[in-house]
């Protein structure tokens, strides 16, 4: 599967991470997008403006970004996802799940604008509601996957512990090992 590094647990980290570090851009596979606009209830809208997406996916980026560094995002950024929000006119709507009740936005159309605000609200939620100090950005700079951190003690640093986690290690073990044979060597 060419996107197995996706997490597919939140529609906004999803569509921040259809691009990272240096590999390609899922926005422009087909496949991926449907894929994608099905997993998360967006489909509808059509064939989906992908530069809008991307457009909105940048935006995304750059506020999950400056909340990973613990700073707060930039006034202009917020101003535009309020603005996406606005015109993307979502609705409340009231859903009988099991044993409880779920409200949730709900565009009154569906188009290329409501999947925009749709996607931008999901954004403006986990921020608001859940703990925006959990989310992170792998720290391998060729990476810069977006996550939540869903560890105990909240210091998990890597997208993958496999993957950037252990590149990390070989990278620094083989660093110290430089080092000893330099140091060795004088």
């Amino acid at each position: 599967m060419p996107y197995e590094r996706i997490d597919f647990v939140h529609p906004a980290l999803d569509l921040v991470n259809s691009q990272h570090g240096v590999g390609r851009d899922l926005l422009e596979d087909r496949t991926w997008l449907t894929d994608y606009l099905q997993r998360w209830d967006l489909q509808g809208a059509g064939d989906s403006d992908v530069s809008g997406l991307g457009s909105l996916r940048a935006l995304m980026r750059r506020i999950i970004e400056a909340v990973a560094r613990g700073e707060r995002p930039l006034p202009t950024d917020l101003e535009r996802i309020n603005r996406i929000l606005r015109r993307g006119r979502l609705a409340p709507v009231l859903a009988a799940g099991e044993g409880a009740f779920e409200l949730r936005l709900a565009p009154v159309r569906r188009d290329a604008v409501s999947v925009q605000a749709e996607l931008a609200a999901a954004l403006a939620d986990l921020l608001a509601t859940g703990e925006p100090h959990r989310l992170k950005v792998c720290d391998n700079p060729d990476c810069r996957f977006a996550f939540y951190d869903a560890s105990k003690n909240r210091s998990r640093r890597w997208c993958s512990h496999a993957t950037c986690g252990n590149r990390h290690k070989v990278t620094q073990f083989r660093a110290r090992r430089r080092r000893e044979r330099y140091s060795a060597s004088r």
